[in-house]
């Protein structure tokens, strides 16, 4: 777990206006709304086997209709002109992959008992280009890892927990070819995430969901606003500004921390500072790795869980 400021603002963004911020953080940037879907809170008693399983179907609904729109909207020319030579081969194959995945835990959702969710509609915000797709797509993958990673410790069942491995091996997969096509840092250990963490970063990208579909019962947290100088590469001691989007301003808040997640290397605090505006500003320290980190606002220093957390987290790309 981390607090803090987490390293999830990256300096690649696809939703943004140059590669070297994230396209994920640039996205709830421009659209940190709550999605119009019954979103709850996490259950005192923890969530059952199913309701992680509601959670996994919307992920795996909206990484089908990531690539099956790539596939849609975007030639084989597009991802060629972009220097995604095999990019296009890829994307049908995984889209082909990932909607037999969403048949398989419809199957399980059903075996239990339960009702099968109605199928959602998602919006990706600003992605332009086949190369920016790609750029999106990495991150996604590696939100996917990291839910994954976190997800897996939580389940019981035999079934379920070797189909979310080979879930989770399959977007690792995807995730280092992405990094390989797009020429970004390796990332080798991503972090494991919460429920609540990996909502939070997934939340805006949810258009619409029947209203008869059961809560999505995770806690989720505000938003983060991340920026830095959009023209050249994040890289250590770079000085960066967090807000939070969908919160109350926090420069009321004594001693908050920014914390990057053990994504690459070990977790991290770092001082920040009120920016006058509600927001935090501080340094990339040293000790980051290059690669895709996760940060948070937090209250506390390391070690806290969720409890001292003010918001995120949000992605944040090191160059090498």
């Amino acid at each position: 777990m981390f607090s803090s400021i987490s390293l999830f603002a990256s300096a690649t963004v696809l939703l943004s206006t140059t590669i070297f911020a994230s396209p994920i953080s640039s996205h709830y940037e421009r659209d940190a709304s709550a999605s119009p879907v019954n979103w709850g809170s996490t259950p005192s008693g923890g969530l059952t086997e199913v309701q992680k399983l509601n959670y996994v179907l919307l992920l795996e609904s909206a990484h089908s209709a990531l690539y099956s729109q790539a596939v849609k909207n975007y030639s084989d020319y597009d991802f060629v002109n972009a220097g995604l030579r095999d990019l296009y081969t890829d994307a049908e194959s995984i889209a082909t992959l990932t909607a037999a995945n969403v048949k398989t835990i419809d199957s399980a959702i059903s075996s239990s008992g339960e009702a099968v969710p109605g199928a959602c509609t998602f919006n990706w915000g600003g992605v332009e280009g086949a190369f920016g797709w790609a750029l999106f797509a990495e991150q996604f993958e590696a939100l996917l890892v990291s839910t994954y990673k976190g997800l897996l410790p939580t389940l019981t069942s035999a079934p379920h927990i070797s189909f979310i491995q080979s879930l989770l091996s399959e977007s690792t997969a995807n995730s280092a070819t992405l990094r390989t096509d797009t020429n970004l840092a390796p990332t080798a250990n991503y972090a494991p995430l919460t429920l609540g963490e990996s909502g939070t970063l997934f939340r805006p990208f949810v258009a619409y969901c029947p209203a008869t579909n059961p809560a999505i019962d995770i806690t989720t947290h505000p938003t983060i606003s991340f920026s830095a100088n959009a023209l050249s590469p994040l890289t250590v001691g770079k000085t960066i500004t967090l807000t939070p989007v969908d919160a109350e301003p926090t420069n009321d808040i004594t001693g908050a921390v920014l914390n990057t997640v053990a994504v690459n290397g070990a977790p991290l605090d770092f001082a920040v500072k009120p920016d006058g505006k509600g927001g935090w500003t501080g340094r990339v320290p040293v000790g980051v790795q290059p690669g895709l980190n996760y940060v948070v606002l937090s209250s506390a220093m390391l070690g806290t869980g969720e409890a001292g957390l003010i918001a995120g987290p949000a992605i944040m790309e090191i160059a090498a």
